[in-house]
């Protein structure tokens, strides 16, 4: 198969490779969509490089079609659309064994510790694998984990009807909590970010206000837009050196 792979920082070769053989309680998909995201950036310029063993395939955020099933895998079948948790748990460790998966100690990630999604074919273990539901197409479905981020985030938050909501940052995840503040029923959402392009997309998918920090005092204006009250919730979504710091002020 197919297979763009990292040979170095910054040296990327699509290559021929061998398809991946799966064990009984892996998945085969072939990956149809795959989206780029900023730790696959990360990955490719060299940050993660004690980590990443070269030659790597990048690539976790997808949609595939299940090509092959494990002998254990009884709740999947050849065909389903489906995404994945690209997160790993061991299974074994202490917090696995508590139920918290989520903060194992020895999580894989595929695209880092384990061969992604930029190739023909992708290999998982069948319990992080999720059918896609009818009415959405697999290129939208690409997007899932970028939007479960989101809608974690805003349930997190606690997002109301009625509530005005200030997300700090309009790059993917800020553009993807604006939608689901909308969703959660946010009636005013502030949309703050210094790059034109962005701002322009996030009135497009919901924003009621898109306010450029580095034009107006964010703080003021959130104020002006709020007769005075200031956001019920702020999400910090840009991920930049200080971007938390004004956050109360918003509020």
């Amino acid at each position: 198969m197919k297979a763009l792979r990292l040979h170095g920082p910054k040296t990327l070769r699509l290559d021929d490779v061998e398809e991946p053989q799966i064990e009984p309680d892996e998945v085969l998909i072939r990956v149809e969509y795959a989206g780029v995201c900023g730790s696959d950036l990360h990955v490719y310029r060299g940050a993660m490089r004690n980590r990443v063993k070269y030659p790597a395939i990048p690539g976790h955020e997808f949609s595939g079609v299940v090509a092959r099933v494990g002998s254990r895998v009884t709740w999947l079948s050849e065909g389903d659309r489906v995404v994945v948790n690209s997160v790993v748990p061991c299974g074994r460790c202490v917090t696995c064994a508590a139920g918290r998966p989520n903060i194992c100690t020895n999580f894989k990630i595929l695209g880092v510790d384990l061969p992604g999604a930029f190739a023909e074919y992708v290999k998982i273990r069948g319990d992080r694998v999720y059918r896609i539901p009818e009415g959405l197409s697999l290129r939208e479905a690409a997007l899932a984990e970028p939007f479960s981020v989101a809608l974690h985030a805003c349930r997190r938050a606690n997002i109301e009807i009625g509530d005005t909501v200030v997300v700090i940052g309009q790059g993917p995840i800020g553009l993807c909590v604006t939608q689901a503040a909308k969703h959660y029923g946010a009636e005013k959402v502030i949309a703050l970010e210094i790059l034109g392009n962005r701002l322009e997309l996030s009135k497009r998918v919901g924003a009621d206000f898109a306010i450029n920090p580095r034009e107006v005092d964010p703080v003021k204006a959130v104020r002006e837009l709020t007769n005075g009250i200031g956001a019920d919730k702020v999400i910090e979504a840009s991920g930049a050196p200080g971007g938390s710091r004004p956050s109360a002020g918003h509020a």
